[in-house]
């Protein structure tokens, strides 16, 4: 009873099966974040410390990290959560992480970006000794051991993986398979992600040492790293527009590397200034962060100009693509501006594009006579994405084996099965 409060208009009440798992889940997280959320909240409220931190970043940052506060007090959870509404968007986006992401090697290969957000803050040959290190299984226990904030990144990869796993009261066989089901389709992407986080981790550390700092400050370091280098989902790492309410997370999915990313350029922008050695170690940074992850996106998935497109030009819009994927609603209009097709404007859009085909083509399955072969590959493909939405199962790379076997536009079947760009079409 101590800490609660009468309330003059009580909230609605939840019919939903999930009250009590909630309920739960409230009152331990209350027990185990109350008194450090209250210490926090004391240093922010502190006079001196507000003057100093205000005149040093800003009214808004000091805004926002009042708000990151009482995001990490509530659990992230807001008034609208609780709607019907809400739990459709919920499912949908779910849906679409297990679409896109679950069984998805292509996904795995790309968690291997993370490398360079690393080399960017320590440089190529201590992140090199770490990925030598993450390469040894029992590297693993020895780290998990000594950080922090590796066991906390280990289980909060990446905000929409972390929700299609919360396993929180499991009950009955169905409910239990789709969990492991869940596990199994994302586990291939946390293997990967978690040799990059340890590579990042004990290239800092090392990197530490060789500078004379002691073994617990070395392990602060690295942890500090891994946390501005790696891409996280506790409530802590996501950004300001991952948060809110379900609606707004149905528009920002994806995006948890690409905050890691904007804070990146936005570190490089910040530490340029009238020293022309300002500007080259910009130009290496921006090298690093992107001319050579592009280029190597663009090499992994085959791209390449129209035949009538200067291939230097391409280049150039390739990299300012890739740049505007850190900024939400920017990315999609940018994708808009910048494609010769109709993209989605979000993938929820994408969802309700494969509902509305998947409709039409159910009805020529019932109505009209067709046959599953009779429909096109995108046809089939808009209802298997459907099915595996709405179900939450994996299916990313068993359909690109499938559509490598039947469809005659395959011409790269490799290519196609790892990153979904061996069609002609």
């Amino acid at each position: 009873k101590e800490g609660r409060v009468d309330m003059k208009t009580p909230p609605p009440i939840l019919l939903s099966m999930n009250v009590l798992s909630n309920h739960v889940g409230e009152v331990i997280h209350f027990i185990t974040h109350y008194e450090a959320v209250r210490q926090v909240e004391k240093v922010i409220n502190d006079n001196n410390f507000a003057a100093q931190f205000k005149n040093s970043f800003g009214n808004e940052y000091y805004r926002a990290m009042k708000d990151w506060l009482k995001n990490v007090a509530n659990r992230g959870s807001t008034d609208m959560d609780a709607g019907p509404w809400a739990a459709i968007s919920r499912h949908l986006r779910i849906g679409m992480s297990m679409v896109a992401m679950g069984l998805n090697v292509g996904t795995a290969i790309m968690q291997g970006f993370g490398t360079f957000t690393t080399i960017d803050e320590i440089g190529v040959g201590y992140t090199s000794k770490g990925l030598v290190k993450a390469m040894n299984p029992g590297v693993y226990k020895d780290v998990i051991a000594m950080s922090g904030e590796i066991r906390h990144i280990t289980k909060n990869m990446d905000r929409e993986i972390a929700d299609s796993l919360n396993r929180a009261f499991m009950a009955g066989t169905i409910r239990k398979v789709s969990e492991q089901v869940k596990q199994f389709a994302f586990m291939h992407i946390a293997y990967a992600q978690r040799v990059v986080n340890v590579a990042a981790f004990e290239g800092a550390r090392l990197k530490a040492l060789d500078e004379g700092r002691s073994a617990a400050d070395s392990i602060r370091y690295a942890d500090s790293v891994v946390r501005i280098t790696q891409s996280g989902a506790g409530l802590k790492d996501l950004a300001r527009v991952q948060g809110g309410n379900e609606l707004m997370k149905l528009i920002t999915p994806f995006y948890t590397y690409f905050s890691v990313l904007y804070n990146r350029y936005a570190d490089a922008i910040r530490e340029t200034g009238t020293n022309p050695m300002s500007w080259m170690k910009f130009s290496q940074r921006m090298m690093w962060l992107t001319l050579i992850p592009v280029y190597t996106e663009i090499m992994m998935k085959g791209k390449e100009p129209d035949e009538e497109e200067d291939w230097l030009e391409w280049f150039m819009w390739q990299n300012f693509d890739y740049m505007m994927t850190t900024v939400p609603v920017i990315r999609e209009a940018t994708k808009i501006a910048t494609s010769d097709y109709r993209p989605e404007p979000v993938p929820a859009f994408k969802v309700l594009s494969d509902m509305n085909n998947a409709k039409s083509s159910l009805n020529k399955l019932i109505n009209e006579g067709y046959d599953w072969d009779d429909l096109t590959i995108p046809q089939q493909r808009a209802m298997a994405n459907v099915v595996s939405t709405l179900g939450h199962l994996p299916q990313k790379t068993p359909w690109r084996i499938y559509e490598s076997m039947v469809d005659d536009e395959v011409e790269k079947p490799v290519r196609h099965i790892l990153m979904g760009t061996g069609r002609t079409d």
